[in-house]
């Protein structure tokens, strides 16, 4: 690859990833959300004791907070992550080959693996990456 050509396959990788970033976040913060919901539920269940604590007191009110911030950072990132892959789908739509299509969605929008994606589809792996650096390239046609 010339490095116009790198350039470019960066570029729309980038673009591509965009998605998949917006996910990574999401769960992290639906794993979050999760520990808030244990500490919630701890802290309604928790005895009182004369044993010193140390650090600042974290409030039943305060985890509530922090949930009700959380959640609404995850419906944020949430809206955020379908209008990210409308724009991908948009990109995809308009490829003329349908196997590029298929590349690209099972690997930015299912996530997975070049070797996932061969298994499933029949073709090698070796293939498959071909197909995948083709496809990224060939959205530059559309995106520019």
């Amino acid at each position: 690859m010339d490095q116009l050509d790198e350039n470019l396959f960066k570029r729309n990788k980038h673009f591509l990833l965009g998605y998949s970033r917006m996910k990574k976040r999401i769960e992290r913060l639906e794993q979050k959300l999760l520990e808030l919901d244990d500490r919630l539920y701890n802290a309604r269940t928790s005895t009182i004791s004369d044993m010193p604590r140390g650090g600042v007191p974290v409030t039943f009110d305060d985890l509530v907070a922090r949930k009700e911030d959380t959640q609404e950072r995850v419906n944020y990132l949430t809206e955020k992550a379908r209008t990210i892959r409308r724009e991908i789908y948009s990109v995809l739509d308009l490829l003329d080959d349908d196997r590029h299509v298929e590349v690209l969605e099972l690997y930015f929008i299912d996530g997975l693996s070049h070797e996932d994606i061969a298994d499933e589809i029949g073709y090698s792996t070796r293939h498959i990456i071909r197909l995948y650096v083709e496809a990224v390239k060939s959205i530059s046609l559309i995106r520019n």
